[in-house]
């Protein structure tokens, strides 16, 4: 038996799946500090470090694109696995 799955967090949740956070913390916690680094009017505003952090996030999104892409397997008998074909016989 071979099973293959995506760790994804869904909109609104409160926790990280452990598997996406020990994966790509790093690039979790640069993309929250460009985004706090980025407000304005506020005493720890820096452009600079916002840009910086923003591309370290930016290449840790590809890098995880590409390792999806790179060990993306197709699923079974063509069938999608968030909506599969249900089959009903009716009389």
């Amino acid at each position: 038996v071979e099973i293959c799955y995506v760790a994804e967090p869904v909109q609104g949740a409160d926790m990280l799946p452990a598997q996406l956070f020990e994966d790509h913390c790093d690039t979790i916690c640069s993309g929250a500090a460009a985004i706090l680094y980025a407000q304005p009017d506020l005493p720890w505003t820096d452009p600079n470090r916002s840009a910086y952090y923003d591309r370290d996030f930016v290449e840790g999104w590809r890098r995880a694109y590409r390792f999806r892409q790179e060990h993306n397997t197709q699923p079974i008998n063509g069938e999608s696995d968030s909506n599969p074909v249900r089959k009903r016989q009716f009389y």
